[in-house]
This record gives C-alpha cells, structure tokens and sequence, in this order.
C-alpha cells in the first residue's frame, strides 16, 4: 500500500495550480543600483532615459557597468537592451546594444485579449507544469536575425514563472513569432 502510495503523489507532484494568469507591469529597476553612484554617467543616463529599467549591475576590479530593459511608453520592448560600461583604469565610457525606441507607427492598444493570447500560446507551447504570465509589449521581428532595419509590432509575451516556456505573439492577429520551451539541445 505505501508503494502505491508513492507512485500517486510521484505521478502528480508536476502538477501545478495556478488559480489566476498574472500580468507583469514591473517597470522599477530589478536589481540594487547603489554600485552606479561611482560613476556620474550612468545616473546621467538613467535621468536622461527614465524608459530603462536596470537588470543587472556589473562592479568588479575593471569595469562598472549597467544592463537594462528598454521601455516605450509603459511596454517593454521585449528585443531591445540597453549596456553602457565604464573602464575604472582609463575611466573610458562605451556602450553596448544602445538602441532606445523613441517611436512606433501602430497603435498600442492590442485588437487580441490577453485570454485569447493565452489560449493561443497554449496551443504551440505546454504551460501545465507552471503558472502563466502575460505582458502586453513591443518586439522588432528583425531581431536576431542580422537585419539592422527594426521592423517593430505590438506583441503580446506569454510566459511561464521562469521566463519558460514562452510565446511572444502579434497583439493584433494572434501570429506566433517566436517560442521557446526553455530546453536548450
């Protein structure tokens, strides 16, 4: 009988309930930016461009530097990044992926609900073993693909609790363009 026992609960412990799908509106900045403050560009920067929002802080012996999200007008540009890196030897400032969108020639309110986004992105991709997070946002489809021309749309990422699997979808038609379930080969 506790053999029988086991295998239940073995069998049904992937399981996960989620009463409720969560949307992610967090703009503030992830991580703890106190190490910037020995350099006055990158307070600068983050005055300048309010839209970042900084995910990473890098202070070690060579360099201080800032990876950051990109947003336009509340929604985050799931393929644009922003890094500016400072050299504590020579005190030399350089960029990296430092495009910030200033623009877009669509409207940003979404033709597709998020249930409808949902139920589309469990039909490419299995959410059963995690909680579902929706955010409404924009991403270039030339990203990734060598094409310096940003081809920009509305889009609608639909997640799992760790960032996989996702969907990210037009916000409009419901076209998947891209996916991932988190298994690298």
């Amino acid at each position: 009988m506790f053999f029988v026992s086991m295998v239940i609960v073995s069998c049904t412990k992937d399981k996960v309930t989620c009463l409720d799908n969560t949307e992610l509106i967090d703009q503030n900045h992830l991580v703890d930016i106190q190490p910037l403050n020995q350099a006055p560009e990158f307070n600068d920067t983050l005055t300048k461009y309010p839209q970042l929002q900084v995910y990473r802080v890098i202070d070690d012996q060579y360099v201080i530097g800032m990876h950051c999200n990109v947003f336009y007008q509340g929604l985050k540009v799931f393929s644009d990044h922003y890094s500016l890196f400072k050299i504590k030897s020579d005190n030399s400032v350089f960029s990296l992926e430092d495009f910030i969108i200033d623009t877009v020639d669509f409207a940003l309110a979404p033709s597709l609900t998020f249930t409808n986004a949902i139920n589309t992105a469990k039909q490419n991709m299995d959410y059963s073993k995690t909680c579902v997070s929706y955010r409404l946002g924009i991403f270039d489809l030339n990203s990734g693909q060598g094409i310096e021309t940003k081809d920009y749309r509305l889009v609608w990422k639909i997640q799992g609790e760790n960032g996989y699997p996702y969907v990210v979808l037009d916000a409009n038609d419901g076209q998947v363009y891209r996916e991932h379930d988190g298994i690298v080969n």
